[in-house]
């Protein structure tokens, strides 16, 4: 019980970490293209 909990916990946590990096990731790239 503890441990799928966690791990639900964990799997969450890595969604919501990739669903906010992605924009940011891109917004990254289009700064970079527009120094270079």
């Amino acid at each position: 019980m503890l441990k799928s909990g966690r791990m639900k916990i964990h799997r969450m946590r890595k969604t919501l970490t990739s669903v906010v990096l992605q924009p940011f990731l891109k917004s990254e790239k289009g700064l970079i293209s527009n120094l270079l």
